[in-house]
């Protein structure tokens, strides 16, 4: 069992906030909630399709071996990616 929609990188932002929501109900149901957040990474990263993951490879992290691994992170690098990129260009 997976979140239904993978997150799609089209239509950014309607479609991170969808998938983030779906992910949080994904992890109450999967008994994901005490899962390291190495786990819980490892997860999300199945839930994406190809073109987000590539969005992932692409983040810069400062840790790039343990941050990368870190579930609070990845979800703020798609949040900035998704959401404040996407602000930036409509200005």
């Amino acid at each position: 069992m997976t979140p239904n929609d993978h997150l799609n990188v089209g239509q950014l932002a309607d479609n991170w906030h969808r998938f983030r929501d779906q992910w949080q109900n994904y992890v109450i149901t999967a008994n994901l909630s005490e899962a390291s957040s190495e786990k819980r990474a490892a997860v999300f990263s199945t839930c994406i399709d190809t073109e987000a993951y590539e969005v992932y490879r692409a983040m810069h992290f400062e840790s790039e071996e343990e941050d990368r691994k870190n579930i609070d992170n990845i979800i703020a690098g798609f949040e900035a990616f998704c959401v404040e990129c996407v602000a930036c260009m409509q200005m």
